[in-house]
């Protein structure tokens, strides 16, 4: 039993890490798959991390980030990261500590939180370096830099 009622626990959730949003993306693709949305204006984005919950399989290869903007260029987050072919459920990807670095998966083990990023209007997107099937839940805390800004879950 949680030493805190839940309400209490999402209370301090939400003031230490900002808004959450969630999104589950089935199969990976090689193409850039939206999977937040960014509106009205920019956001801080406090933590940003995806848990496998159907094991991934296929063909192999890599996931990366990008922020594919609508009022500024696009600009890639995370490079290719290592192959994620058969990773297990409960696997955790990790952005990285600097722009065009490596996801980071925790190996099964503790992982260090990914730095705060200031995201532009437009989608955070994922690309496959090649397509498998499997599910990864997307989740993004953010905070809102100007009035009006906010985080939805792309439509699939």
């Amino acid at each position: 039993m949680p030493a805190y009622d839940l309400n209490t626990i999402g209370q301090y959730t939400k003031s230490r890490l900002g808004i959450r949003v969630d999104n589950s993306v089935s199969g990976i693709t090689i193409a850039a798959d939206p999977i937040f949305d960014i509106v009205g204006g920019p956001v801080k984005a406090n933590l940003i991390f995806g848990i496998v919950t159907t094991v991934i399989a296929g063909a192999g290869g890599t996931i990366l980030m990008n922020m594919d903007g609508t009022l500024a260029d696009d600009f890639v987050l995370s490079i290719a990261s290592a192959d994620f072919d058969t990773d297990d459920v409960g696997t955790v990807y990790i952005l990285p500590a600097t722009a065009a670095g490596a996801i980071t998966t925790d190996g099964g083990g503790g992982i260090n939180l990914c730095p705060e990023w200031i995201l532009p209007v437009g989608s955070l997107c994922v690309t496959g370096g090649a397509a498998a099937t499997g599910v990864i839940k997307w989740s993004m805390f953010y905070v809102p830099l100007v009035e009006g800004a906010y985080v939805i879950a792309s439509a699939a």
